[in-house]
């Protein structure tokens, strides 16, 4: 009879101890997966910041870019000649005014 008893004491705690053990499993499992998710979170945040940021300047640059003034009448030069050694241009003849 005492050795059942200490037989089924040991099972019960053998039990216990592996329902123990299996619990902080779970909580490490579940722990991990939060771990997993924040970093999914802040990897999706990231991204997104950086094409919400991109597309701002790209529509930024395109704003400024798209709206430049053009230059009304201006000049003409006439029997110019351009140098490619300097890329400067030498003006030989006479400047005309555009009307605009």
């Amino acid at each position: 009879m005492l050795a059942n008893s200490w037989a089924s004491g040991l099972l019960f705690a053998t039990t216990l101890a592996l329902v123990i053990e299996a619990a902080v499993a779970l909580e490490i499992a579940f722990a991990v997966a939060m771990a997993v998710d924040l970093v999914v979170d802040l990897v999706v945040v990231v991204v997104v910041v950086v094409v919400v940021a991109v597309a701002l300047a790209l529509s930024i640059a395109l704003v400024f870019l798209g709206h430049r003034k053009t230059v009304e009448g201006g000049g003409l030069w006439v029997h110019g000649t351009l140098s490619a050694m300097d890329g400067a241009t030498e003006l030989t003849g006479t400047y005309l005014q555009r009307v605009p």
